[in-house]
């Protein structure tokens, strides 16, 4: 069954609602997780960092996730700055649907360049080359490993 293209700014409420409910969604489960999930125990759950003795890609991320949703953004990006990379292109995308709706055209996200999503990736790499380097130097921004 083919589902009908939604039209008009009736359509792109719908899509800019969804959206931002399916995010809203995310943000109290991952609050939810971690209000039931012990996040001082004394090993790190992360089993590279466990194998290496490096800091993964994603490490902090959680730490970092939980405190924007605090909003202590010096504290998220201290923890772990490529969050920032991925608010921006929720931003993004947030104000292509409010403009698919101020010019009633919910396919306006269509003008949504699929390469951004790759920054984000390529600022985890990054971010995990420069933290494992300044690890090696003794900074130690988490403080879980030295």
């Amino acid at each position: 069954m083919k589902i009908p293209p939604l039209k008009g700014r009736r359509g792109a409420c719908a899509l800019f609602f969804s959206f931002n409910a399916a995010i809203l969604l995310v943000c109290l489960l991952y609050l939810f997780v971690m209000k039931i999930y012990d996040t001082h125990a004394s090993e790190p759950f992360c089993s590279f960092q466990n194998a290496f003795h490096l800091y993964c890609p994603g490490c902090g991320g959680s730490r970092a996730l939980r405190y924007l949703l605090t909003l202590r953004l010096p504290s998220a990006f201290v923890a772990y700055p490529p969050i920032f990379v991925g608010v921006g292109i929720i931003i993004y995308a947030e104000i292509l649907l409010i403009l698919g709706i101020k010019k009633e055209d919910p396919y306006y996200i269509n003008n949504f360049k699929i390469q951004s999503l790759t920054l984000f990736p390529l600022a985890a790499i990054l971010f995990f080359f420069i933290r494992n380097a300044l690890l090696f130097a003794g900074i130690d921004f988490l403080g879980d490993i030295l």
